[in-house]
């Protein structure tokens, strides 16, 4: 009787048994699978990227990645160009898929696993980026008075003294506050963050020369600004022949009386401005602290028509030098002048920098990645050139890794037209900024208006 009970549990135990076997066989078999999938990459060897498509995009742009020894844990991986990271859709061991964020810049792809394997493309991803253009402040009626967005009047337009097409535009990156030089109305305004519009310093009742506090200070024909980190405003007064310092209360000082400054720009890691006196033909360099402080420097002469300035993270000095249709280099110390654009023939084309036309280009910006971005000023192209006798009406970017020139906003039609690129409308621009985002901030002469071009 016990032998035939035993007989039973044993086929009991194998009928529940085999089942039971199986399961855990399977199962192990998955285990391992996903630690075969999911195994420790050991070098950036293993690590390859073949392609990539498509290779150029806007934002949103979906990216397929084509390579090897990828994993398929996404929390493991990052993508990047630029050091910009790209959100990851899905990932296998042989493909990545990733959007595309808003402003990027053009660079190989970079695939790093566990933060420090890393394999990049070879070819680079091609960003197309978009150009937005809205008006900050201005409804293109000149005369004065504050308010919100194009409730603000300014008076840039001079029609008797043409002549006077001020530069005056530069961004508190901290406040996000624009400030512009309003040539006509004798003063400095600020447009703040909500578009709102007010007086820095000056008075709109008339020309002067006073140093003092906000309205009680008086300027004649402000025209070249520049800002250092702290808010200080620097002024070129052309009507007065010096620069003035406007600290963010309002209080403004004369600090130096040069040969009429027109341009001006400050290099804030050395704490110098530079200044183009238009009239003279001349760039100065002027320190604001050390032994020669204040004292006035002239490091290149015999230009024709220098007006825009920048200075870059280096300390070399650009400027647009219109008479002669082309924006010049002046390297840091030995002020060595190269031509970083511009064939010296008045035109209006784009392309490599060695053949790119401009026509009497005037205001002049740079970016934190060294790219220059030039204000058309409205001239009227030479009927032989190709453009067909439009004015440059156009903000331009000079790319500072392919020395390519291209049209980011405006064209050789004038009007006063918001929208995408080449659409929107601009006339005479004057000058031009750019914040740390990117986005650019226009004084639009003729349509007494401020413009912000927003890249995405």
């Amino acid at each position: 009787m016990f032998f035939i009970k035993t007989i039973v549990m044993q086929k009991k135990f194998k009928g529940i048994l085999l089942p039971l076997l199986l399961v855990a066989f399977f199962a192990l078999l998955l285990i391992n699978s996903c630690k075969k999938d999911q195994a420790p990459v050991t070098s950036s060897d293993q690590v390859h990227i073949e392609n990539f498509t498509p290779t150029k995009g806007a934002m949103t742009t979906e990216v397929l990645i084509n390579g090897s020894g990828f994993i398929a844990d996404t929390s493991r991986l990052q993508v990047a160009i630029n050091g910009v990271k790209l959100a990851i859709v899905g990932a296998s061991a042989s493909q990545i898929m990733v959007v595309v964020p808003p402003k990027l810049r053009s660079g190989p792809i970079e695939v790093t696993i566990d933060g420090h394997l890393t394999a990049t493309s070879d070819s680079i991803f091609n960003y197309i980026a978009s150009y937005s253009v809205s008006t900050l402040a201005g409804s293109g009626v000149q005369g004065y008075s504050g308010g919100q967005g194009t409730a603000a009047q300014f008076f840039f337009t001079d029609t008797t003294n043409p002549w006077i097409r001020p530069t005056g535009i530069v961004v508190n990156n901290t406040t996000k506050a624009i400030y512009v030089a309003d040539a006509n109305n004798y003063c400095v305004r600020k447009i703040d963050a909500l578009g709102n519009t007010s007086i820095v310093a000056g008075n709109p009742n008339g020309a002067g020369s006073n140093d003092a506090t906000g309205m009680n200070a008086t300027f004649s024909i402000p025209y070249g600004l520049t800002i250092d980190p702290a808010g200080n405003l620097y002024l070129a007064d052309v009507g007065n022949g010096n620069i003035r310092k406007i600290t963010p209360d309002g209080t403004t000082s004369t600090i130096h009386t040069p040969t009429a400054p027109w341009g001006i720009a400050l290099d804030s890691i050395n704490n110098v401005i530079y200044y183009t006196a238009t009239g003279s033909s001349e760039i100065y360099r002027m320190p604001l602290s050390g032994t020669d402080a204040f004292q006035s420097q002239v490091i290149c002469s015999n230009l024709l028509w220098p007006v825009g300035i920048t200075v870059d993270k280096n300390g070399n000095v650009y400027s647009a030098i219109s008479g002669a249709n082309e924006i010049v280099k002046l390297a840091k110390d030995s002020w060595a002048q190269t031509v970083v654009a511009g064939t010296s023939v008045a035109g209006y084309a784009n392309g490599p920098a060695t053949t790119a036309q401009f026509n009497n280009p005037w205001g002049l910006a740079i970016d934190q990645y060294g790219n220059l971005y030039t204000a058309g000023n409205g001239s009227i192209i030479p009927k032989n050139n190709s453009a067909n006798n439009g004015q440059d009406n156009a903000i331009r970017i000079i790319d500072a890794e392919t020395s390519i020139v291209s049209t980011i906003a405006g064209s050789t039609s004038t009007g006063f037209t918001n929208g995408l690129g080449a659409i929107a409308t601009f006339s005479n621009p004057a000058g031009v900024a750019v914040d740390n985002q990117g986005n650019l901030y226009v004084l639009d002469k003729m349509n007494n208006a401020v413009r912000k071009i927003t890249v995405e």
